[in-house]
């Protein structure tokens, strides 16, 4: 994650954990049925306001790096959306946040949604990964390259192809 998005994603979580907190302060002061009806219009516009926080933040971490070529992404989008489906995260995840009111809960859930998520991808890149020589160094390995990603795997993670191309910059003198 680059340091923008690393402070944009810190944001938004520290926004969810103040809803949270809000929405934990109000249940103990207020029941729920009166909560839902007699601040029924203060009640909804929070609980909107922790889903779309929610929502944004848990897309940020768990989507963070993920690429899919856009000839794959019909193919990389079902996948991704069956592995929401499959894996019941969206009822855990707000189960976490309004029910149990535990932000730690929650990303506790993220983590381990994003790590299953990896999982799968990484068997839909295996799928579309090729050897590839380069031809200006043969006495060089071949390397992994992902169709679907359009990267290639260096030291246990996969790298952009668009990186090996940029030229080092030269400091001006």
């Amino acid at each position: 994650m680059t340091e923008e998005k690393q402070k944009e994603a810190e944001q938004l979580h520290k926004e969810l954990e103040r809803l949270v907190l809000k929405l934990k302060h109000n249940r103990e002061k207020v029941p729920l049925d009166v909560l839902k009806t007699k601040y029924a219009a203060g009640y909804t516009a929070l609980s909107q306001k922790i889903c779309r926080a929610a929502s944004d933040y848990a897309k940020m971490v768990t989507l963070d790096g993920i690429r899919i070529y856009p000839e794959f992404a019909e193919e990389g989008i079902a996948l991704v959306n069956d592995t929401i489906a499959q894996s019941g995260i969206l009822k855990e995840l707000s189960r976490s946040l309004f029910r149990q009111l535990d932000m730690a809960l929650y990303d506790s859930l993220l983590q381990g949604f994003r790590e299953k998520l990896i999982q799968e991808l990484q068997v839909f890149y295996d799928k579309y990964t090729v050897l590839q020589a380069d031809f200006d160094h043969p006495e060089d390995p071949p390397r992994k390259i992902c169709l679907a990603n359009n990267c290639f795997w260096q030291d246990g993670q996969w790298i952009p192809v668009e990186t090996l191309h940029k030229e080092p910059t030269q400091k001006a003198v």
